[in-house]
């Protein structure tokens, strides 16, 4: 896999703030998404402002942290298969049952994954027989912190009255209540399974890339800033076309540790499903792939005492252009304070925006910042 990053966790309790008839939901520990000068900033500004609120969770304002000493325990990206053949045991897979069920696939007629190259088609027509896909046992991820992630794209003309079950199983077993030992479910749209859940749903006809990160140590581990307790898979989604992670929820782990797991994907007999996949991964560690992204992380966001002017600051290199919108319903983005905007030097900028008038008939603005 290429570049690697270790994300900020964010917990799963939620505090509200309410501003008259608008209301922002901000996870807390605020310690997982901003420094803690610009988290001091926010917090008096929101508290001392109404007319500002924040995208969705404070997902633009998430910053990542690289981390590359991550080693890669199992992996296929379906590249070494011939287009249009049968995914079976003589590759990578170790359980890969019944074959006719898994082809793999050429991007060059159909592009789910954004570019040229070849993935995996998992196909179970059947509600009368289980279809599954295991790797090898691996004694490396027992005991351990590690993250199993790949890319997926549901389709929507896909067949489905079931769930695609992803996780880890284990030694030599299933993903069934017996031999699972964290798990979720991916259907239509919505992850299941969790033992809390944040924000679980995605869209059809879209390709996300989706980290379950598993503390099977028998101590909680930080990660970032945040943490993860022993015996919890945390789960994150990410578009493919870029933006930040979002936090989908967690998992708690069932059955008896042993002595290692496998990882994979399993329908049950009496359902059928369609899932795209591709660049499967078991690494060690917490580490989230970091990929681009044209809206850049706010990092920081001051309002004037008059309450007319607001100063955003965000990542940013030198040379690069930007556009900077507001919107009163996170809908409506054709507002645009100016499409022209020269990076400052340095990793951030900062600049300011008089927003007298513009919050009059919602009583509320957010920003996005999007590079040209």
């Amino acid at each position: 896999m290429s570049e690697k990053s270790t994300l900020a966790h964010i917990a799963s309790d939620c505090a509200q703030v309410q501003w008259g008839h608008s209301s922002l939901h901000l996870f807390d520990p605020l310690s997982s998404l901003l420094t803690a000068a610009s988290r001091t900033s926010l917090n008096k500004q929101l508290s001392m402002n109404p007319k500002i609120t924040l995208p969705t969770a404070l997902a633009s304002a998430l910053v990542l942290a690289t981390s590359a000493d991550a080693a890669t325990l199992f992996g296929d990206d379906f590249e070494s298969y011939e287009p249009d053949t049968v995914l079976d045991e003589s590759g990578a897979w170790d359980d890969v049952s019944p074959f006719p069920s898994f082809l793999v696939r050429d991007e060059n007629t159909a592009m789910p994954f954004g570019t040229p190259n070849r993935y995996f088609e998992y196909n179970d027509p059947s509600n009368t027989s289980s279809v599954k896909v295991f790797s090898p046992d691996t004694a490396a991820a027992s005991g351990a912190l590690t993250t199993l992630s790949f890319d997926f794209h549901e389709p929507t003309s896909a067949v489905a009255d079931g769930g695609f079950i992803i996780g880890y199983a284990n030694q030599g077993a299933d993903l069934n209540g017996a031999g699972s030992r964290a798990r979720v479910t991916l259907d239509d749209g919505t992850i299941s399974g969790l033992s809390t859940t944040v924000a679980n749903t995605y869209s059809l006809d879209t390709s996300y890339r989706i980290f379950l990160i598993f503390n099977d140590t028998a101590e909680s581990i930080n990660y970032d800033g945040g943490t993860i307790a022993s015996g919890v898979a945390d789960v994150w989604i990410q578009a493919l076309d870029g933006g930040a992670p979002v936090y989908v929820g967690d998992r708690s782990a069932t059955n008896s540790q042993t002595a290692s797991y496998r990882v994979g994907f399993r329908t049950f007999s009496t359902t059928i499903q369609q899932m795209l996949v591709d660049n499967v991964s078991l690494d060690e560690g917490a580490v989230l792939t970091e990929l681009a992204s044209d809206t850049p992380a706010i990092t920081d966001i001051a309002i004037s005492p008059t309450g007319e002017v607001v100063t955003l600051t965000w990542l940013s290199s030198p040379s690069d252009m930007f556009t900077v919108n507001y919107s009163s319903d996170l809908i409506d983005w054709t507002g645009d304070f100016d499409d022209m905007i020269l990076a400052d030097p340095g990793t951030t900028t900062t600049k300011s925006f008089d927003i007298s008038g513009l919050d009059e008939e919602s009583g509320k603005l957010f920003f996005r910042i999007e590079r040209n």
